[in-house]
Parts: structure tokens; C-alpha cells; sequence
């Protein structure tokens, strides 16, 4: 048997200290145009200070199990062995988890070996995430209200022709009410090695795995393009999106929705896009190595190996708001 063990005490720390001039103290205001800006440097978003800190526990235990070996002259088992191992953290903020795994390695012959393991993963938000204070980032971006209104009002012939575009400022903040992320792995593999070949032949290893990865409650962000679409569609329905603020209609904005049967809209301040939990991932795929050694020729030592990927499957099912807009989008709307 092989045993391991330990415990673990981590304290984490995070601190972001901006220049006066990125981080709010020094604003700037355009003296034509009274336009204001929370940086005062050109090109570069304002940027608040930020820190935060946590504590982190650990525990964990490993047993190596060799159930089987070749000593003991089993039909068809060279050796057969399992891995059972968990792991518990205990975060100030996430609170405590337990993640196990099991794996099992069998070998038929001595050429040919079939592994496969089962686990459970855990991810705590990272610092930034759970203390971001209301960064700042400038995208440019289509306003699709205002096309919709050129559209209806004959001004465009498709949204191909829309001009509306500005630079958008899209707000992201942390959330100490995140939960954390967890995941089930998967994976299954074969390892070949013949043993049956001449020794100036060298050495061969071709190994195949499946492997698969099922998250919940990733962190992420709805992301601004996003809730613009989604501003549009509650609009052309009667309502709006709370999280994209925007200036008063100017009577300009005012005459552009006349007659187009919208209600008018004023330009785009900002879009609130925090730090939240996504709904369920899949993602699932195949990897294959080869590995060739040739030693002790008359020119020396070679080595050999290539790798490939194969992505079978990555699926993020879509929040409540997003599969909104999907099926806008497919029903034409």
C-alpha cells in the first residue's frame, strides 16, 4: 500500500494600487466640451483601487492500492491497481467542500494497459472577483434600439447599413455572493507499448484518452454585447434592460423614434456587467500521443513524439436572458 497525507494553511492576499491619475483622484473634465472622464490618462479606462484577503484549510489522503500482481498469476492481469484519494478546503467565503476520485489502472498483458479515473473538481472565485470595485472598460459597440428606429423609419434598408456604433463603457464589479464552481471529471484511456519487438527496433508508446469535464456555477459575465441585444429585444417588446444605462432622449433622439412606434432612447452611459454564475458547461474531447525512443545508434540517441487533440464537444447551456435572445434571433425578431 501506498499512503500519503497532509494538511495545508494558505492565506491569500490581493491588492491593486492604481496612479492617482487611473484610479479616480485625478478625473478629467474636456473644457470644450464639458465631456468628463474618470482617468486622466488618454486611452485608458479608470481603474479603482482594490484589495481583499482569505484564509484557506486543507486536508487531504492518497492510497495507492495494488490489488492484483503479477506474482500472483491471474488470468489475464499483468497487475490491476486502484487510486483512492480526497481532498477537504475550507475557504472563508465559499465555505468547506470535499472533492473525491477513484482511479483504476489494468494490465492484460505486458504490452497493453487500460486506466480510468473518476473525480470531482472545486474551484473557489478568485480575489478580484469576489472584491472588484467598479472597473471600468471602453468597447465599441452597435446600439441596436437606434438601428431598429432607422430601420422603421426608412433611413436604412437592413441592419448591413447601421451606423450606430459608440464606444461603450461596461462596468464589472465582484460579488462576495458567488458561489463556487464544481466539476465531475471523466476519463478513459489505453496505453500501448509492445514489449514483442526486437530491442534495435526501439521503444514505442501510443497512448488514447477520452476524457470528460461537467461544470456548474462558473464565473463569469453576461458580457455587454449581450445585454445591448437584450436591451434591444425588451425594448421592441415594451421594456428594458436595467442593467444598460442611458442618457435622457435628446429631442435629436426624440425626432430619429417619431413614427417608428419605439419609445425614444438617449445615448448609452454605461452597461452594468458583474461578475456572476453561469449556468452548466460540457466539454468533452480525445487525446493521442506517440512517443518513439531510438538509443545507442552509430549517430546518437533519438526521441520522437507527437500529440493531438480532438474537441468532440463544448456546450455552455445558456442563462435565462441569453436563451431569450437566441430564440429572438431564430424566430427573426
Amino acid at each position: 500500500l501506498g499512503i500519503a497525507a497532509g494538511l495545508e494553511f494558505r492565506r491569500e492576499t490581493f491588492r491593486d494600487d492604481r496612479d492617482p491619475r487611473l484610479d479616480g483622484t485625478i478625473t478629467f473634465t474636456d473644457m470644450v466640451s464639458g465631456a468628463f472622464s474618470g482617468s486622466d490618462v488618454m486611452g485608458s479606462s479608470p481603474t479603482p483601487d482594490t484589495s481583499g484577503d482569505r484564509n484557506v484549510r486543507s486536508a487531504f489522503a492518497e492510497l495507492g492500492v495494488p490489488l492484483v500482481s503479477r506474482s500472483m498469476q491471474v488470468p489475464l492481469v499483468r497487475s490491476l491497481e486502484m487510486q483512492i484519494a480526497g481532498r477537504w478546503e475550507h475557504y472563508d467565503m465559499a465555505g468547506s467542500v470535499v472533492t473525491p476520485k477513484v482511479a483504476l489502472s489494468w494490465q492484460p498483458t505486458d504490452w497493453v494497459k487500460l486506466r480510468t479515473a473518476w473525480s470531482e473538481g472545486f474551484r473557489a472565485p478568485n480575489l478580484p472577483q469576489l472584491f472588484e470595485q467598479g472597473v471600468e472598460r471602453s468597447n465599441t459597440r452597435t446600439d441596436y434600439v437606434r438601428c431598429e428606429a432607422d430601420l422603421r423609419a426608412g433611413r436604412i434598408t437592413s441592419f448591413d447599413d447601421c451606423t450606430r456604433s459608440q464606444g461603450v463603457i461596461s462596468v464589472r464589479s465582484g460579488s462576495k455572493e458567488l458561489k463556487p464552481e464544481d466539476s465531475e471529471n471523466f476519463t478513459a484511456g489505453i496505453v500501448f507499448q509492445p514489449t514483442f519487438l526486437p530491442v534495435r527496433a526501439g521503444d514505442l508508446v501510443v497512448t488514447a484518452d477520452y476524457w470528460r469535464v461537467e461544470q456548474e456555477e462558473i464565473v463569469g459575465i453576461f458580457g455587454d454585447a449581450n445585454a445591448l441585444a437584450l436591451d434591444y429585444l425588451l425594448r421592441v417588446q415594451g421594456s428594458s434592460n436595467p442593467n444598460v444605462l442611458r442618457e435622457a432622449p435628446t429631442q435629436a433622439d426624440i425626432d430619429a423614434f417619431a413614427g417608428t412606434g419605439l419609445e425614444p432612447v438617449g445615448e448609452i452611459i454605461s452597461v452594468s456587467d458583474n461578475y456572476m454564475n453561469l449556468l452548466p458547461r460540457k466539454v468533452e474531447g480525445l487525446d493521442l500521443t506517440l512517443v518513439y525512443s531510438l538509443k545507442g545508434t552509430r549517430f546518437g540517441n533519438f526521441d520522437f513524439k507527437a500529440n493531438a487533440a480532438k474537441l468532440l464537444t463544448f456546450f455552455q447551456q445558456p442563462s435565462e436572458d441569453a436563451a431569450a435572445v437566441i430564440a429572438a434571433q431564430q424566430a427573426g425578431l
